[in-house]
């Protein structure tokens, strides 16, 4: 009989691979026999040991004999080479007795074939519990493997009557220090952050993550098809300072581009590159146009519980 609370315990683990594992997907693992837990782990970092492998290790260090065992894993075990060799193989190996599965793994390679590999080898699987809440746990990831599409959080405050500004735009904050700082750990745990021009040019952000601990550094992204953007916006003026605060992409119209031949130098000579096809491009910061190519291919920003685009 399966208990959910070392289910609940593999999830609350899991989370603490969050903003550091990606773009795996967050995992964590509890090996249990007669109700004590002999071992715990998750994974903690990308190309790092799974967590099935986390939680082995642990009980190893610890003295008990796993074999006979139940391994709880909120996410269904890898069959495969990756970065790092099958779990399923592990586990097989160390004899646990039984797996149980919070939810199947949606990646391609895997798919079910973990389930059925542990089924070989006589090792009983129950799939399903928590199934919801293993969900949710997987759900950028999955949006990611499925799709191909990252995982978006929209963000904004407003208050009971919708509004958000008044008729001729005057406004003021309607959030509060906690909302705030919730923005600011959203935004250290993300792949990029998104403004259109607009807000740039009324607001003036610097898109950063501040007195937080930032686990990634997000790039920062505008969406500005007439390229509008005001050469002195904090957001540039802080390329200009090194300040770290991330680089900066703006996605604009190939039309803007060849309109505005003074603005892209001025931009380029703040290390921009310029890159796109007849009808859209970017410029992008050289100093992140590798690493936000291969994010537009295979990464997502992840969000913990939010209403995905």
């Amino acid at each position: 009989m399966s208990d959910p609370r070392h289910m609940k315990r593999a999830i609350t683990l899991a989370r603490r691979g969050e903003g550091k594992v990606e773009p795996n997907p967050m995992v964590g693992c509890v090996l249990v026999r007669d109700g004590k837990v002999l071992g715990e782990g998750w994974h903690r970092v990308f190309g790092g040991p799974h967590a099935e492998i986390e939680a082995l290790r642990a009980a190893a260090k610890a003295g008990p004999d796993v074999r006979g065992c139940d391994a709880y894993v909120s996410l269904e075990p890898c069959c495969h080479h990756g970065k790092t060799p099958p779990c399923t193989e592990a586990l097989i190996d160390a004899g646990v007795a039984r797996v149980l599965v919070g939810v199947a793994d949606p990646f391609a390679q895997v798919a079910g074939r973990g389930i059925a590999a542990l089924r070989d080898a006589g090792v009983q699987v129950e799939v399903g519990i928590e199934h919801e809440a293993a969900s949710d746990l997987i759900a950028p990831f999955a949006r990611r493997v499925t799709a191909g599409r990252p995982w978006v959080i929209a963000k904004w405050a407003q208050p009971l009557d919708g509004r958000i500004a008044t008729a001729t735009g005057q406004s003021r904050w309607i959030s509060n220090d906690a909302s705030r700082r919730q923005v600011h750990q959203l935004r250290a745990r993300v792949d990029a952050v998104m403004v259109g021009v607009g807000t740039v040019i009324a607001d003036d952000p610097q898109l950063t993550a501040r007195d937080v601990r930032r686990l990634r550094v997000a790039r920062r992204v505008v969406v500005d098809p007439s390229l509008r953007i005001p050469l002195d916006a904090t957001l540039l003026r802080s390329l200009d300072a090194g300040h770290g605060g991330g680089p900066v992409m703006i996605a604009t119209a190939q039309d803007a581009i060849d309109a505005h031949a003074a603005t892209v130098s001025r931009l380029q000579a703040r290390c921009c590159r310029c890159a796109g096809g007849r009808r859209r491009a970017c410029l992008i910061s050289s100093r992140c146009w590798r690493i936000c190519r291969a994010v537009t291919m295979r990464r997502t920003c992840w969000s913990r519980a939010v209403r995905n685009c």
